[in-house]
């Protein structure tokens, strides 16, 4: 399995978790850790960038965990299947 290009990998950050693995049942709870996972994935690497002085990098971040943060929100909304 190849790794996906840059273009790719920007794509994947605005996903629905569901949506990374066609073909694949994703259940609520898993759906709920991996989002879980990558903010707090994304809030280490908003922290790096801002201790390291990096304004646009630390933006990209922050505004990455907002995201991330707004999607679990709207999935612990959604009704579960």
């Amino acid at each position: 399995m190849s790794r996906p290009n840059q273009a790719d990998q920007s794509s994947i950050k605005n996903k629905p978790v569901s949506d990374l693995r066609p073909g694949a049942a994703v259940t609520f709870q898993e759906d709920i850790d991996t989002l879980k996972s990558r903010i707090a994935k994304a809030e280490s690497a908003r922290e790096t960038w801002r201790v390291a002085s990096e304004k646009e990098k630390y933006l990209e971040a922050y505004f990455m965990v907002e995201a991330l943060e707004l999607q679990l929100d709207q999935r612990l909304r959604q009704p579960r299947l």
